[in-house]
């Protein structure tokens, strides 16, 4: 029998990936809980909407929880401890899978590593911290509800080393990718900062080689096998 599993995910003027990515999960996890934080001013209507469609086509499966949160990933770190905060609170399972709404799952997963945090690593400097470290892309990652309980917990996201000019960057402009909103708005580097408490808390990172997060570039292509079961980003394709 597989192991229970709930996802989660935000959304930022970006509901109509988000929208995909409900359908998708769906599909391939009916019975899965779904959480969808909105970070600060979301098309609510639009969301309901699609609630309202995804109770009609998936009567048999729960329906996904949607909460309404203030901005704050162009705050700080808040943003993650609020997400935590959120998960324990709305989920019960013991793996969380964590998402972007431009992540795109091709089918269902066909094994869970062995590990309390488990995704697409790599290794990352990070210079301005004066360390290096092994880190996993936040387009889709795992994490047991032990870790995320003891990274929250910890209080150690809310520290100042993460509240530096380098812990932002500008994401909507140099960084910008098809269907973002036009903003000169700098946002913190959730997955830099993320991965460098998880490290600092000896949680080691498993590769998970059924997922592949990149941040350059379209993944639309998927060998023919489906190699990966979820890509990111891919936001050409619906």
């Amino acid at each position: 029998m597989t192991e229970p599993i709930s996802f989660y995910f935000n959304i930022y003027k970006n509901e109509i990936y988000a929208s995909r990515l409900v359908f998708q999960i769906r599909n391939f996890y009916p019975t899965s809980e779904i959480l969808i934080i909105s970070d600060g001013q979301a098309n609510l209507f639009s969301m309901n909407q699609i609630r309202d469609y995804h109770d009609r086509i998936f009567p048999n499966s729960p329906p996904f929880t949607l909460i309404k949160g203030d901005r704050l990933k162009n705050v700080g770190p808040e943003f993650t401890q609020r997400n935590f905060k959120c998960v324990l609170n709305n989920t019960t399972s013991d793996l969380i899978i964590k998402l972007d709404p431009d992540s795109y799952i091709w089918r269902s997963f066909n094994y869970i590593p062995e590990g309390d945090w488990i995704g697409d690593v790599r290794f990352l400097p990070a210079p301005y911290l004066s360390r290096q470290f092994n880190f996993i892309s936040g387009g889709c990652f795992g994490m047991r509800r032990n870790v995320i309980k003891e990274i929250y917990d910890s209080n150690l996201l809310l520290g100042d080393e993460y509240r530096t000019e380098e812990s932002f960057y500008d994401r909507y402009r140099m960084n910008r990718k098809y269907g973002d909103p036009i903003t000169n708005e700098l946002i913190y580097r959730e997955n830099l900062v993320l991965d460098d408490v998880a490290n600092r808390l000896g949680v080691t990172p498993v590769q998970w080689d059924e997922v592949y997060c990149t941040q350059h570039g379209e993944q639309l292509q998927n060998p023919d096998d489906l190699k990966y079961a979820v890509t990111h980003p891919v936001r050409y394709i619906f």
